[in-house]
């Protein structure tokens, strides 16, 4: 192949940046305009990419990440992920994180991954990787939470009842899956 046909190959490729395994990195800030693989250490980092892939042998711990499609194979503690789609494999360890979704439909979780403390999965609005790599400095926007009690409209309605209302899940600012050992 020459040197043409080669430059030429790379431009059909988004950009990759890679953190090999046994690099670790603390107060990581930046994007990347194509896909971030992390195989070593990140901690309290705030990256923005399009793909973002945590393997097997990664760890990434008090984090922000902001990307389209996030794969999850290794080790996430105390992470907010912003995503448009999140896959969780069975190799995977999430620890007391916060998963913004832009749908209801684009998260999938192995049955095997291991999931242990607080981890929620919410639905709200999800900030474009080209926003967040202009803002850096500013936090990913979590969903604003919304709590509804139920007013009684009669005095012939019992409090103890079971309220409930209407509508499809994109209406639902928040969506908190409690997982446990039980």
């Amino acid at each position: 192949m020459s040197e043409n046909q080669a430059a030429d190959k790379g431009q059909e490729q988004s950009p990759e940046c890679v953190i090999p395994h046994g690099l670790s990195i603390r107060e990581l800030r930046g994007s990347v305009p194509g896909t971030l693989i992390i195989n070593g250490q990140v901690d309290q980092a705030e990256i923005s990419a399009t793909t973002f892939i945590l393997g097997r042998q990664g760890e990434i711990v008090k984090s922000k990440i902001d990307a389209d499609t996030i794969i999850i194979q290794g080790e996430a503690k105390s992470v907010i992920a912003n995503a448009g789609r999140v896959i969780i494999t069975e190799q995977a360890r999430l620890m007391d994180a916060k998963l913004v979704m832009a749908n209801a439909t684009g998260c999938a979780i192995a049955e095997e991954a291991h999931l242990e403390g607080d981890v929620q999965i919410m639905i709200g609005r999800k900030t474009p990787s080209a926003t967040a790599s202009k803002d850096q400095g500013k936090p990913i926007p979590a969903p604003e939470n919304k709590v509804v009690e139920p007013s009684p409209s009669s005095e012939e309605e019992k409090p103890n009842e079971p309220v409930s209302s209407g509508g499809d899940l994109g209406d639902s600012p928040e969506l908190s899956i409690p997982l446990g050992d039980d």
